[in-house]
């Protein structure tokens, strides 16, 4: 009896909220160049194969900007160039001209 409530225990413990969709995000809005990337906060920099970190279904879940409303639905990103209107270049040197 006392084995079966241990594991009983051990089961619940285990069961925890889902994750949201903002967890294990960082705010880039808390970063000197805003929405931007840059070297220094960014160990993809200068690479054009975004999606081998950042699958597509994966960002732009929810609002995760602290303090900014973002209408996630109106966001059209599927290639990695779509992302350099707000996040910029990422160091690619021909994503450069697409930069704002």
């Amino acid at each position: 009896m006392n084995r079966a409530l241990l594991l009983l225990a051990a089961a619940l413990i285990g069961c925890g909220e889902e994750p949201g969709p903002c967890d294990a995000r960082r705010d880039l809005l808390q970063s000197e160049a805003g929405l931007v990337v840059t070297e220094l906060e960014h160990p993809g920099w200068g690479r054009t194969e975004c999606a081998q970190c950042h699958p597509v279904w994966t960002y732009h879940q929810a609002d995760c900007a602290d303090g900014v409303a973002i209408e996630v639905d109106a966001i059209d990103a599927t290639e990695p160039e779509d992302c350099v209107a707000c996040h910029g270049a990422n160091g690619v040197e021909e994503w450069q001209e697409a930069t704002p």
